[in-house]
């Protein structure tokens, strides 16, 4: 099945809008049954601490060979959702954090990467000479990042990159 972010929003909002089912019957979908678990959904309260604490939180997440995942989380109390769609590798489950954050008005908190990610990322060194390099490469990533900050600022004069003009 293909969907998108606007076929799911639609979706969702016949799940809270629509004659397609009583409320009777959209009461028993969203009310845990063993566990937290409820016609395939995962229904609880936010934990404390997180974002949005003590709210009702409904969650479903699915995932295909070939890297295919969708993950929807939808507030009913509030009458918002947060829906996920990812092709490829990786975890989105800091990106639904940072979603949830803003969604109920807190800061969310930018991923801290190593160098190494980084040097990795934009194609310097392959991944496999860093895993197999462990040391070597730390050392070499770290002179590429002093050297690309020195080149850059050598051609912008004295300023630095966060120095802002009145």
């Amino acid at each position: 099945m293909y969907s998108s972010i606007e076929d799911l929003y639609r979706w969702n909002q016949a799940l809270t809008h629509s004659n397609l089912f009583s409320e009777e019957l959209r009461k028993k979908i969203f009310t845990p049954g063993l566990g937290d678990w409820s016609y395939g959904w995962f229904v609880t309260r936010i934990a404390r601490g997180q974002p949005g604490e003590g709210s009702m939180m409904a969650e479903m997440r699915g995932d295909m060979p070939g890297n295919f995942f969708a993950w929807i989380l939808r507030y009913p109390e509030q009458d918002d959702v947060i829906i996920v769609l990812r092709n490829g590798y990786g975890s989105t489950e800091r990106l639904e954090q940072n979603l949830q954050a803003i969604l109920f008005d807190r800061e969310p908190h930018l991923p801290r990467r190593s160098p190494l990610d980084i040097a990795a990322q934009v194609g310097w060194v392959s991944v496999n000479w860093i895993v197999a390099h462990r040391f070597l490469s730390s050392l070499i990533v770290i002179l590429i990042v002093f050297w690309s900050a020195w080149a850059i600022r050598r051609r912008m004069g004295s300023e630095t990159l966060l120095t802002r003009k009145p």
